[in-house]
């Protein structure tokens, strides 16, 4: 005849399953904190034998699309903001398109001038808006700047203003195609 257990077994048989169910959870938010778990976002408290319950999956290459404001800051603002502070023109210049840029001289001229005036250069960003159609986008975006010039006798300069840029894609990334307020490095 088979036995039941008693009601004392099957307490502390469900208090340790409890406290190994909290373990394991506080164990997965330190993992997941620390970056070394990974939780799918369709991820449920599903049992694994239970076969998946069917979801809407959105397009693979939509979730797998990076946001516009980061592939901006990555292709053009960052490689912007290091080539100005490191004093690097032809970095600077790297996001610039020269072909579709119809002021590129212009810009190449006005950083070339300020880059012999100032040392060294802070330049600070904002992306405050960002949209695109194809393989355009227009980005406005808070910019700040402060130079202390060469000549030690002038003052320092601190500029700050809401910049939007045209952008074309690339096969290689972002890049510039024009910029308004055109002649802001270029201003006294």
């Amino acid at each position: 005849m088979h036995e039941s257990p008693d009601e004392r077994t099957v307490g502390i048989h469900l208090t340790q399953m409890r406290y190994f169910s909290r373990c394991w959870l506080v164990l997965r938010v330190a993992l997941l904190a620390a970056g070394l778990l990974i939780i799918p976002l369709n991820a449920s408290a599903q049992d694994p034998k239970d076969p998946p319950a069917p979801q809407d999956q959105p397009d693979s290459a939509d979730a797998q699309k990076p946001d516009l404001s980061d592939q901006i800051i990555h292709d053009v603002l960052e490689p912007f903001r290091e080539g100005l502070e490191s004093h690097t023109l032809r970095q600077a210049l790297s996001v610039l398109d020269p072909i579709d840029m119809p002021d590129y001289a212009q810009a190449r001229d006005q950083l070339t001038a300020f880059f012999r005036l100032y040392d060294p250069i802070r330049f600070r960003y904002k992306v405050l808006q960002a949209s695109s159609d194809k393989d355009r986008a227009f980005v406005i975006g808070e910019i700040d700047v402060a130079a202390t010039p060469v000549d030690r006798n002038q003052t320092p300069v601190q500029r700050n203003t809401q910049m939007r840029f045209q952008l074309k894609q690339e096969p290689n990334g972002w890049r510039v195609v024009g910029f308004a307020p055109a002649d802001f490095f270029g201003q006294p």
